[in-house]
C-alpha cells in the first residue's frame, strides 16, 4: 500500500461540516489531483457527508463505498485506490486496519486532508450525568498526564479547539501523553471510527444522579433545600432521557464499568481494577473522594430530596438494573 496525500488544509474539513459541501477550490483541487493520478477504479472509505461529497466529484471513478466492517472484502476486487473520506483524526487507525486486512494487495491510499496525526485519544470516558464524572476525569488527567477533551463544548473559545472530525473539542497541550474525552450517555462517540478506542463507563446510584442532575438544570447548587418535584421544569426535561438511559444501562451491563460509590466502598480495589483496565503503571496520586452524607445512597432520606411521584417513576424504570448490579451492597 502506497500513500498519496492531497494535503487539503484541515480547516476545509470544518467548512465541509458546516456547509455540507466542499468549496470550489477544494473541489477543483481534488478533481485535478485524481485526474493526474489516472485512477479509474476507486473505493471511498466512509459513507458520511465527506464520502458522499467525494463520490460526487469522482463520478464514475467511484466504484463503491467501504468501511471498517467490510473492507476485508476488497481482497476479491481489482481497484486502483482507497480514498479516505473521513476525519484526518482517524487516518492512522484506518491505515493500520487496511494494511492488516489487505497485506498482499497493490493499491494506493489517498488521504484528503492534512492531519493532526499525533492527536492520540487514550480513553473515551462515558458516564451517567452527575455520577462523579469530573472526579474521575480530573484524577486521570493528573495521574496519567493526559490532556482533556469533551463532547459538550459547542462553541469555539480561547481554551477549546475543535477536533479534526468536529465531534469534540480539546484543550491543546504539547506535553500531554494523549487525551481523555468526556462524554455522557446523552451525547456519545458511538461512531465506527472510534471502535478501536478504549471506552470506560461510569454510573452512580440512580436516585442521587437524577437529583443532582435536576439540581444542576435548575441552577440551584447553593440551595440546600432543593427538592426534585414532579411538576418542576427540570423533571419534565429529565423524563425525556429515561428511555435512552435504560437502553444505555442495558448496553453497558456486560461491559466493564465503574460505580462511583465503589471509590468509597473499596477504594484500593477500585483503583486496582481501573489500573488493569487502562493498562497504566500507577495511579498513586489518585485522591480518595470526600463522602457526602447527604447522598441518598448513604442516608436513605429519599423524601427530603425527591418528590414521591418522581421516586416512584425512577423505581419503576430503574430498580431491576439497580438490583442486578448490587448497587446497595
Amino acid at each position: 500500500m502506497n500513500i498519496i496525500s492531497l494535503q487539503i488544509p484541515t480547516d476545509e474539513y470544518y467548512y465541509l461540516l458546516d456547509h455540507n459541501e466542499f468549496n470550489d477550490w477544494v473541489s477543483s483541487e481534488i478533481v485535478k489531483q485524481i485526474n493526474a493520478c489516472n485512477f479509474h477504479r476507486i473505493f471511498v472509505f466512509g459513507r458520511s457527508k465527506t464520502g458522499k461529497c467525494v463520490q460526487k466529484l469522482l463520478k464514475d471513478s467511484c466504484i463503491g463505498f467501504v468501511d471498517s466492517m467490510n473492507i476485508h472484502e476488497l481482497k476479491n476486487y481489482d481497484f486502483d485506490a482507497i480514498f479516505l473520506a473521513t476525519s484526518p483524526l482517524h487516518y492512522p487507525v484506518i491505515k493500520k486496519k487496511i494494511i492488516s486486512l489487505l497485506p498482499d494487495k497493490n493499491f494506493q491510499t489517498i488521504e484528503l486532508f492534512q492531519g493532526s496525526y499525533n492527536f492520540k485519544i487514550n480513553l473515551i470516558f462515558e458516564t451517567q450525568p452527575r455520577s462523579g464524572t469530573n472526579y474521575t476525569v480530573n484524577n486521570l488527567v493528573k495521574c496519567c498526564n493526559w490532556g482533556y477533551a469533551d463532547v459538550f463544548q459547542n462553541e469555539p473559545n480561547s481554551n477549546f479547539l475543535r477536533s479534526p472530525d468536529g465531534r469534540f473539542r480539546f484543550i491543546q497541550s504539547t506535553y500531554k501523553n494523549g487525551y481523555i474525552v468526556k462524554a455522557h450517555f446523552t451525547k456519545t462517540l458511538h461512531y465506527p471510527e472510534y471502535r478501536f478506542v478504549k471506552t470506560l463507563f461510569q454510573i452512580s446510584y440512580i436516585f442521587d444522579s437524577y437529583y443532582s442532575w435536576g439540581r444542576s438544570l435548575a441552577e440551584k447548587f447553593s440551595d440546600r433545600n432543593y427538592k426534585l418535584e414532579w411538576q418542576s421544569e427540570e423533571w419534565q426535561i429529565l423524563q425525556g432521557f429515561i428511555d435512552l438511559n435504560r437502553k444505555w444501562l442495558d448496553y453497558i451491563n456486560n461491559k466493564f464499568f465503574l460505580r462511583y460509590e465503589d471509590y468509597y466502598l473499596n477504594f484500593e480495589n477500585t483503583i486496582h481494577q481501573l489500573k488493569n483496565y487502562l493498562g497504566v503503571d500507577g495511579l498513586n496520586n489518585f485522591e480518595k473522594p470526600i463522602k457526602n452524607r447527604n447522598r441518598m445512597y448513604w442516608s436513605n432520606d429519599y423524601n427530603k430530596y425527591i418528590d414521591r411521584k418522581v421516586m416512584t417513576t425512577l423505581v419503576r424504570n430503574f430498580y431491576p438494573f439497580i438490583e442486578n448490579i448490587g448497587l446497595r451492597n
